[in-house]
Order: structure tokens, then sequence, then C-alpha cells
């Protein structure tokens, strides 16, 4: 096999796996948001960027000449953070017949600060239901 049959051997077999690759995440992509989506795309480029040999992408695409999208917490996400935090702190504090609320709490609460780790947002329905658990709790507590 001549260099050039190799190279287009190797080219379609990368290919095939780059397509497998996109129909495995598709459907948890289309769920993503246009924000979750751009981090998504920088997430991907930052971690393969190095295994990529700039003058072969060169040849055959033009790469944008922009930073890549820099991944910072909004005031926002870091208050809803926090949010999540105090929930979780304040669920302990529940006494005995608030147990199954503030387990209940506790594990959506888990989830969704999961969530805005992963993705460096915040919904506003996030955003709110993050709010009425704590003041949920704060009820369970005072009484």
């Amino acid at each position: 096999m001549s260099i050039v049959e190799s190279n287009v051997a190797s080219g379609k077999a990368a290919e095939l796996l780059f397509k497998t690759m996109i129909d495995c995440v598709r459907d948890d992509y289309r769920k993503l948001d246009q924000h979750g989506k751009r981090v998504f795309v920088t997430l991907v480029y930052e971690k393969f960027k190095s295994y990529v040999d700039p003058t072969v992408v060169q040849a055959r695409v033009t790469l944008p000449q922009h930073k890549p999208l820099e991944i910072q917490q909004s005031e926002r996400v870091k208050e809803a953070l926090e949010l999540c935090d105090d929930i979780l702190h304040l669920a302990a504090d529940v006494p005995d017949e608030g147990e199954e609320f503030a387990s209940s709490v506790s594990e959506s609460c888990s989830d969704v600060q999961a969530t805005i780790e992963q993705t460096n947002h915040v919904t506003d329905k996030q955003f709110e239901a993050l709010e009425n658990w704590l003041q949920g709790l704060r009820a369970w507590v005072r009484n």
C-alpha cells in the first residue's frame, strides 16, 4: 500500500470514527441551550487541539482566528451555586418531620448544581427553583 493509499484509508477511518462520535452525542447536544453548545464545542476544541498538526488542518479548513470562548462564571452562576450550598447545608438542619422534603430538595438541588457546574450557566427556572427550595427549607427550620 502506498503512502497516499494509506493516508486515504486512515482519513476514511478517522471520518468514520468522528461520525460515530457525533452520533453518540447528538441527542444530548440538541438538548443544550445556545450557551451550552458554545461551551461544548469550545471544550472539544480545547481537548483535541494539541493532537492536530496545524499544517494539515490549514490545508483542509480555515480555522477562525479568534480566541476560544473564555469560560468564566457570571455573578448569577456564582449566586446560584451559593444558593445550592446554602440549601444543602440547611437541609441537614430540618427536623425529622420534614426529612422527606429535605431529602427530596437535597437530591434535586444536587442535580441542578451539577448541571450549573457543567454548563457554567443557570436558567431562570433553575434559579427560581433554588430560591423556592431555600424558602421551603427555612420554613421547616423556623417551625
